[in-house]
């Protein structure tokens, strides 16, 4: 029998290979079959074959931003050396207006923040309350999915008592900053910067800062290179997003990102954000 569970829930996964949709749809399917949810899964429910090529990425985007306000829980899984931008934005927004966040973790991996191992990429995980667990590692996919369903049933039993707990709700502060800038794991770029109102995090082990200096300030830059943006990073976009903070991406990224046309970031922060400035260029204004 299906328990009486009547919530949303917006199901966050990686969009890079079959592997990581089928994970999400067999998690789907165990949703379905003992509770009785609605679910939104971005990349098929956005139905981006019927879009037109010239508003694709805005209506993809207000749709995705639409089924984060209406869910009541953000739920999905996280893998890799680096988690994806799409779901650091989403889980900013959502933790920023609110939402219950828990995401899944089988990696191995470890991280090293100022001296202390983590399985956590980022001190704003912990910070923002977001439910970080970590579930089995295998190679094979059906007991990959076996050692999912039984910590989602575990956990489903705590979110079903306490979904309603846990709410954020982030306020933008009186500001104090002319600007704020996010450099997530990019020492150099850090370094550079050392002496301005930058990121201190992944140094300090202690988020409590940055977001504070990041609620008061008038404009954030956040850069961004290589294939991802640091996963840390784009929880502050999300933050930002929710929060009406404009904020601008120091590009220094060599790839492009392809849907209908080419992106510089993942659909969702190319489309929050007020615009892109070449790293060079913010060199030579700052410096």
């Amino acid at each position: 029998m299906k328990r009486v569970w009547l919530k949303k829930i917006y199901l966050i996964t990686h969009l890079y290979n079959i592997d990581d949709k089928l994970r999400t749809c067999k998690l789907e399917s165990f949703l379905k079959e003992n509770f009785d949810v609605e679910i939104y899964m971005p990349y098929r429910d956005s139905k981006e074959e019927n879009i037109d090529k010239n508003i694709w990425k805005q209506e993809i985007f207000y749709q995705d931003i639409k089924a984060l306000n209406e869910a009541d829980i953000i739920l999905g899984y996280v893998d890799g050396p680096d988690f994806d931008e799409g779901i650091g934005f989403e889980i900013g927004y959502a933790r920023t207006i609110g939402k219950t966040v828990i995401i899944l973790n089988s990696d191995f991996i470890k991280y090293r923040i100022n001296g202390k191992i983590s399985n956590k990429i980022d001190p704003l995980i912990d910070f923002l309350g977001i439910k970080f667990f970590q579930i089995k590692y295998s190679l094979d996919f059906e007991n990959f999915c076996k050692s999912l369903e039984e910590k989602y049933s575990q956990l489903l039993n705590l979110v079903d008592l306490d979904c309603k707990g846990n709410i954020l709700n982030l306020k933008k502060l009186k500001e104090k900053n002319d600007y704020f800038i996010e450099t997530g794991n990019e020492k150099f770029f850090y370094y550079m910067f050392y002496n301005s109102n930058i990121s201190q995090r992944l140094y300090t082990f202690d988020a409590k800062e940055d977001l504070n200096n990041l609620l008061t300030s008038k404009k954030v830059y956040i850069y961004s290179n290589g294939m991802q943006m640091h996963f840390g990073s784009a929880i502050i976009v999300g933050i930002c997003y929710a929060l009406k903070i404009p904020f601008f991406i120091i590009n220094d990224r060599l790839i492009y990102i392809k849907g209908k046309e080419l992106m510089k970031a993942n659909l969702m922060i190319d489309v929050a954000c007020e615009g892109y400035i070449d790293v060079r260029d913010f060199i030579n204004e700052f410096k």
